[in-house]
């Protein structure tokens, strides 16, 4: 028995050590642009990117501007990314419609936990699934 820890010991002592490694930050910075293209390609397959679009969606909830978001799922991820802080409900309904405050929503959403991207699964069978980050 002596023998066999001493060899395990052994092993585990030879063994390379596995150190973390960083990516360069150009793969960082390609990995953003990537996910930046496909959440063009989204906002164009939702909305023709337009900003202004509201729509009654399949749930009978609306659905508003360029990344089509509903309402209750932009105030519950805006509120869980520490977003908009400075804005009450109406505020919110009006930052719904900005793209580039969805973009950054989607985005977060995304790298932050990549199934998220379930939220545009009709659109997502039509263009593709995003880069993993």
């Amino acid at each position: 028995m002596r023998r066999f820890i001493g060899l395990v010991v052994l092993f585990a002592f030879s063994s390379p050590l596995q150190v973390p490694i960083q990516q360069p930050s150009s793969e960082v910075n390609m990995e953003r642009n990537a996910l930046d293209k496909w959440m063009t390609l989204l906002a164009e397959a939702e909305s023709g990117n337009d900003a202004t679009l509201k729509i009654v969606d399949t749930n009978r909830r609306y659905s508003y501007g360029c990344l089509q978001f509903q309402f209750r799922t932009f105030r519950q991820y805006a509120r869980e990314y520490a977003l908009f802080e400075e804005f009450d409900d109406r505020g919110l309904r009006r930052e719904i419609y900005n793209c580039g405050s969805q973009r950054k929503l989607a985005t977060m959403m995304i790298e932050d936990d990549y199934d998220n991207w379930r939220h545009w699964r009709n659109t997502v069978k039509k263009i593709g699934l995003p880069p993993r980050t």
